[in-house]
């Protein structure tokens, strides 16, 4: 392998190393080449393909998943995925790679993907005051199992927050996003107005969004300017702002109400349990109202949230090994080689003309276009993403998993999703039936493995006896040796070599004679009462047999027992 920024001890060491011997992980992340370009940076990207990896993380984090009994969803990439793109040394050349040279996606990434699909599919539910797909017209509704187990907005905010966490500021209200606005001595009402709903919707919190559904700027009020009010999403609207009171007041609509009842069904879970875990609400030092709080508690000041990290966990997703490439039945691609990566392109265009600082330069059709090839995981691949609960969080990790179910197949992960990488499709039926049949297939092949074992232990043991009966009988007579080699053997064995006695060697037939006669004379008396009263299929055994010892007895003028 060729390290040319390495050090000199190191690149000398890599040199005579075969690529395919050297660790794929190192290639791209220690041994990248930003100065490369075009055929040569194609070059090196089809290079590190061929550098080891090895699938031994994938069997044993699958053993570690079942030990720990976590929430797996599997879901098969339908497109090609990249993560960390912009990571590495290369432009656009970032990897994900584990030690072992192969993909992976972060937890991070996971529990971001899982999180965004809960809030879009709330934000739907607040904006169109309607819950997906309860309707007949609406039962395709991409959210809708992501919604299906709540009965109202709040209480689907308030699993979001226990599962996934949140900060205090997560909980802003527009009162205390815009605290401090006023107005520009250049700016009439409707600017005020505008600049107020824009700052609003750059810098509300998730939630806020999530929350917030047809959103109403009041008009600005006659006496003097003060931060609009907005709109209710569920219906009502706020109090008019050329009252005292609409004046002071800025309620956030379906923010605002939700919020509340939110943070009232925090406040009254425990500290631990199966709700979650979340911490109990603490009230703020004052206990007493937001300045400008009207006595009916609109824009009241909520008790005060401690950070929360979540009480779901989301572990990283690794590729599974299926046992076999190609098509496997319930999936909808074929699957790929095991950490297979392929190269994609993006194409340039007009590079002048974005470099250019130029405020009346024109993009033409004149500028050569400028390949930039990189790497991507090939589609096929299926990932398992793994949930734990924390603080006995079970219920949680249900949502959590329709979360992230819908999430890896509405929305995606990684880069460029919009252009269409990083897509997933749920296989997890599909999965078990396939893993079945790996496990089924690793049982048969592990156990040829274990004949294949013992019946080269038998073998080696059949040599070692030979040759220690070879080395035993090296300065015996024949007779001798044919003794030697019967003395040990048990009745079954024995009785096996007295139906090829006809076959045997005159000296091992003076062997069994002198056997039967001396040390196994008992055996002897089983066998010849076989012969004379045993069942017919005996007597045609045997029968000849006890002839043949009596006539060799007869000959040698002796008698058997």
């Amino acid at each position: 392998m060729n390290a040319l920024f390495a050090p000199r001890d190191t690149k000398a060491a890599l040199q005579p190393l075969p690529l395919k011997d050297c660790s794929r992980s190192l290639y791209f992340d220690r041994y990248s080449r930003p100065d490369l370009a075009k055929e040569e940076r194609q070059q090196f990207f089809t290079d590190g393909f061929t550098a080891h990896r090895s699938a031994i993380r994938c069997a044993s984090w699958a053993g570690t998943l079942q030990r720990m009994s976590a929430a797996v969803l599997h879901a098969q990439l339908q497109s090609r995925l990249m993560v960390n793109m912009a990571g590495g040394a290369m432009e656009n050349a970032g990897l994900l790679l584990d030690r072992f040279g192969l993909p992976y996606i972060p937890g991070s990434a996971v529990k971001g993907c899982a999180r965004r699909a809960a809030l879009a599919a709330l934000h739907e539910w607040c904006e169109t005051n309607q819950k997906p797909g309860v309707e007949v017209t609406d039962h395709d509704n991409l959210f809708k199992a992501a919604c299906e187990p709540f009965t109202a907005p709040a209480e689907m905010l308030a699993s979001i927050a226990r599962g996934f966490g949140w900060c205090e500021q997560d909980w802003r209200t527009r009162g205390e996003v815009l605290k401090g606005t006023t107005p520009k001595r250049d700016e009439d009402d409707a600017q005020f107005q505008a600049r107020c709903e824009q700052l609003w919707r750059d810098h509300r919190s998730d939630f806020a969004w999530a929350c917030s559904g047809t959103e109403d700027f009041a008009a600005p009020a006659p006496t003097g300017r003060s931060i609009p009010a907005q709109g209710n999403a569920l219906g009502t609207r706020p109090q008019s702002p050329s009252s005292p009171e609409g004046a002071a007041q800025s309620p956030s609509a379906g923010w605002d109400a939700i919020r509340v009842e939110t943070l009232s069904l925090l406040g009254s879970a425990p500290a631990s349990g199966a709700a979650g875990g979340a911490p109990a609400v603490r009230s703020d030092d004052t206990g007493g109202r937001r300045e400008g709080a009207s006595a009916n508690g609109r824009g009241a000041r909520a008790p005060r949230l401690k950070d929360f990290a979540g009480s779901v966990s989301f572990l990283p997703a690794y590729p599974v090994d299926l046992g076999k490439t190609g098509q496997v039945e319930g999936l909808t691609l074929d699957v790929p080689e095991l950490g297979k990566l392929e190269l994609d392109v993006l194409t340039c265009h007009h590079r002048e003309y974005y470099a250019s600082t130029d405020p009346k330069a024109v993009a033409t059709d004149t500028e050569e276009p400028v390949p930039i090839v990189f790497p991507a995981v090939a589609p096929g691949h299926v990932f398992a993403f793994a949930l734990l609960p924390l603080r006995g969080a079970e219920e949680l990790v249900k949502h959590a998993r329709a979360w992230l179910k819908t999430g890896l197949g509405t929305f995606g992960l990684g880069a460029k999703t919009n252009a269409g990488y990083g897509w997933f499709r749920d296989v997890t039926e599909g999965v078990k039936k396939a893993l079945s049949d790996v496990a089924a297939r690793r049982a048969i092949e592990q156990q040829r493995q274990q004949d294949e074992e013992r019946r080269k232990a038998e073998e080696a043991e059949r040599l070692r006896k030979a040759q220690e009966i070879k080395a035993a009988t090296a300065n015996m007579t024949p007779d001798e040796k044919a003794d030697y080699e019967i003395k040990d053997w048990d009745d079954n064995r024995l009785k096996n070599h007295f139906d090829r006695h006809s076959k045997l060697t005159p000296e091992q037939q003076g062997a069994v004679y002198r056997l039967l006669r001396g040390a196994k004379a008992a055996l002897w008396q089983e066998i010849r009462k076989l012969a004379l009263e045993g069942k017919a299929k005996e007597r045609s055994r045997w029968g000849a047999f006890t002839s043949t010892m009596f006539a060799m007895a007869k000959q040698r003028g002796e008698k058997l027992p």
